[in-house]
């Protein structure tokens, strides 16, 4: 199973992109696969003048390809101000609009305080219902204190156990279940 994980976050080092990363590698080796994760910075500051398909750099559509060849997409990153960071966005304005039907979505982002919670509901469910994407009911959203460390960043067990329960809904091809991995580690 190829999984990729797409971040928001637009700095590094940056704790929403070790998490979802975190989640990535512990998705491939649950549901068995490879993880591969990218953040705002792998585009570059270069996105922002990117208008068309037509005019982007190659690290543009090197990520672009792998959204749209991963069996499993995981896409998070900080909660800013209320929503998602508009990097973020714009890099899914310049998918077409049937490009991501059916696409499995894992939605996760790590705010400040519960307040920003529905962010995964206003805001990152809508735009994937928009691609027409299959994301998966059970969203995660976390807040620092979920999170232990910095190197390597791990989350509590409850978080995991989180993760674990939205990795569960992930269908899974007849015979496959999901292993019985404990801890994965940050980078």
């Amino acid at each position: 199973m190829k999984i990729v994980g797409l971040s928001g976050s637009h700095s590094r080092p940056s704790k929403s992109h070790d998490v979802l990363e975190l989640i990535a590698k512990r998705a491939a080796e649950r549901l068995g696969g490879e993880a591969r994760c990218f953040d705002m910075i792998d585009a570059g500051p270069q996105l922002g003048r990117t208008f068309t398909r037509a005019s982007a750099r190659f690290e543009h559509v090197e990520m672009w390809q792998a959204v749209l060849d991963c069996d499993l997409l995981v896409v998070g990153g900080p909660v800013y101000k209320g929503s998602y960071t508009g990097l973020f966005k714009h890099f899914f304005d310049l998918f077409d609009r049937e490009s991501l039907v059916g696409k499995l979505v894992l939605l996760s982002a790590l705010g400040g305080s519960q307040q920003h919670a529905l962010m995964i509901e206003h805001q990152l469910r809508p735009l994937f219902g928009f691609f027409s994407a299959h994301t998966l009911p059970k969203g995660l959203f976390f807040t620092s204190e979920a999170v232990i460390g910095t190197d390597p960043v791990r989350l509590t067990e409850a978080a995991l156990a989180e993760v674990d329960a939205a990795l569960g809904m992930v269908p899974l091809p007849a015979g496959r279940s999901l292993s019985s991995a404990v801890e994965i580690r940050g980078r």
